[in-house]
C-alpha cells in the first residue's frame, strides 16, 4: 500500500497501518486490525463541502453547517468511516 495518497477531491491521506496504539487520556493500548488513510492535515468545514459537492456523500447535518463560515477550523462532526 502507499503510504500517502490523493483523494478524490486532491486533498493528500496518509495510510495508518493496522497494529497497536495508545488510545485515550489513560493511554491504554487498542489493535485496530486493519490499515486505513487519514487525511494528512485538519479538514475545514470549506473541505468538507467540497467533498460533498464532487461525491454522492450525503451529510446528516443542514448544508448550511458547511457553508457558513467556510474557512472555520477543523469540522468536529465529518466521520472517521465511509
Amino acid at each position: 500500500m502507499k503510504k500517502e495518497l490523493t483523494d478524490r477531491v486532491g486533498r493528500v491521506m496518509v495510510l495508518v497501518p493496522a497494529g497497536p496504539f495508545l488510545f485515550g487520556v489513560e493511554r491504554r493500548i487498542e489493535i485496530i486490525d486493519y490499515n486505513f488513510y487519514i487525511d494528512k492535515y485538519p479538514v475545514t468545514n470549506e473541505d468538507f463541502w467540497r467533498f460533498v459537492e464532487k461525491t454522492a456523500f450525503i451529510p446528516k447535518e443542514s448544508p448550511a453547517t458547511f457553508t457558513s463560515g467556510r474557512r472555520q477550523p477543523p469540522n468536529p462532526t465529518t466521520p472517521w468511516r465511509a
